[in-house]
């Protein structure tokens, strides 16, 4: 799922892992001003109304950086893909999915659960 406000809406609490790709305000900046041919003024507007990066750094399970190159992004991408195939339960949550009940923390985490770091 692509979902540009999963944490604002909580959607975080409904799936079992969560993948940020995360770049500098900067780029993010450029990238939508490339994309959607927006005003510096409008993409500050849409930047702001969406949760700090960090925030969403710290939040996710898995951060894959894409500030760097692509070529880096693309490698950092990979890795994580073959860690998760080789070992899905390190990554996804075990969550006690009754209302109200919070989150419990991967049961298998690496040291390095962060890729692209």
């Amino acid at each position: 799922l692509d979902i540009p406000l999963l944490f604002e809406t909580g959607g975080d609490r409904r799936v079992d892992l969560v993948v940020v790709v995360s770049a500098p305000r900067s780029v993010q900046e450029h990238r939508v001003r490339l994309r959607r041919k927006m005003s510096p003024a409008d993409v500050a507007a849409v930047i702001a109304r969406q949760m700090p990066d960090a925030e969403k750094r710290r939040r996710a399970d898995v951060v894959i950086r894409t500030g760097l190159s692509r070529g880096h992004a693309a490698r950092s991408l990979r890795h994580f893909i073959q860690r998760f195939r080789n070992d899905p339960c390190r990554f996804v949550r075990h969550r006690d999915h009754r209302a109200g009940a919070a989150p419990r923390p991967p049961a298998h985490r690496s040291r390095r659960p962060r890729t692209g770091q």
